[in-house]
């Protein structure tokens, strides 16, 4: 059961008052039997985190992939990218631009991204640095139950999502749902009553927000070393503009790519790709294997395999928390 059940929770839970016994009647097993696996998972650290996935700007943030070029230890300057809360995931990748990470600023910050990736390329000494913004995703599915990385994937949709009007009620709703989801019976209801809300309230709005494209799923984050999958690599490709969307929904189409970026640049450097895509594979072998089947396939311009090394930090944004506040007064 536990290889169906991992495949599952990295699905899309179901905003309903017992989500894991809907998975239970999905798999055929009984609801604590489940709950029981889940915990297991959780403390061997194959589960990272149970909880959703918000867009960003959706809740007026601004965001962006980061690109750093350093020399000697990259520890060090991990730390310091680290410290700002709204850096989500940050990696080594073996390239000259061999540091990598994504970034949140609230839409009231004093400096903005802009202001925030200034300071902390000079706080690291990055000799090169550049911003890559969102222009379009064609892909946002981290689902590693695959055994070969070129299997076809279900067709993912996304929608265009605009800023929302944030009550009171929805960032309360909000920070509460990033809490890690408690394994047991109710867990929405445990949830809502850390903060006063009620169990009805917090569905609701997280259902609302859903519908509005401002949660995208309610799934686990997995340890992708702890499950098989040691390697990935960031793939940049260079298409031209009136072939991005065909590129796209290609490289869309294969489970072995989880996500899919049209991006933009601004940095002080050179730079031409313009498609972003993460590949997984058990080794580096078959990530470079299928990397060439794709390039072989889409014919871009040039391309360029930035693999992972080092994970220095891997956690969801905490949207509407203060600590975004503190840090810039602490630094600043």
């Amino acid at each position: 059961m536990e290889e169906r059940l991992l495949t599952e929770i990295q699905k899309d839970l179901p905003l309903v008052g017992r989500p894991f016994l809907y998975l239970a009647r999905k798999l055929g097993r009984e609801e604590d039997e489940v709950i029981d696996l889940l915990i297991k998972l959780r403390n061997h650290g194959i589960i990272r985190h149970f909880g959703p996935i918000f867009d960003a700007e959706s809740l007026g943030y601004d965001s962006a992939l980061v690109a750093f070029e350093l020399k000697g230890d990259l520890s060090g300057p991990a730390e310091v990218v680290k410290s700002y809360p709204g850096v989500s995931h940050c990696y080594e990748r073996k390239d000259k631009l061999n540091l990598w990470f994504t970034i949140a600023v609230p839409p009231d910050s004093s400096l903005g991204l802009q202001g925030v990736v200034s300071d902390l390329a000079r706080k690291t000494g990055a000799l090169r640095w550049g911003i890559f913004r969102k222009l379009r995703t064609f892909k946002l599915r981290v689902r590693l139950d695959f055994s070969s990385p070129s299997e076809k994937d279900d067709p993912s949709v996304h929608k265009k999502t605009e800023r929302l009007t944030i009550s009171d009620e929805v960032r309360k709703a909000v920070l509460l749902a990033q809490q890690s989801l408690p394994l047991c019976r109710k867990p929405f209801a445990e949830l809502a009553q850390r903060d006063g809300m009620s169990e009805k309230g917090i569905l609701r709005i997280l259902r609302e927000l859903k519908i509005k494209g401002a949660l995208r799923r309610f799934s686990a984050v997995l340890n992708h070393r702890r499950i098989g999958f040691i390697s990935n690599a960031l793939v940049v490709w260079q298409i031209p503009e009136e072939r991005i969307e065909e590129a796209g929904r290609i490289l869309s189409a294969y489970r072995g790519v989880s996500h899919c970026y049209q991006r933009t640049f601004e940095g002080n450097f050179e730079w031409h790709y313009n498609l972003f895509s993460m590949i997984h594979g058990r080794s580096e072998e078959e990530v470079l294997s299928f990397t060439e089947k794709l390039a072989d396939e889409l014919e871009p311009l040039d391309h360029r395999i930035l693999f992972s090394g080092r994970e220095f930090v891997k956690r969801r944004v905490r949207f509407f928390t203060e600590d975004y506040y503190e840090w810039e007064r602490r630094e600043h």
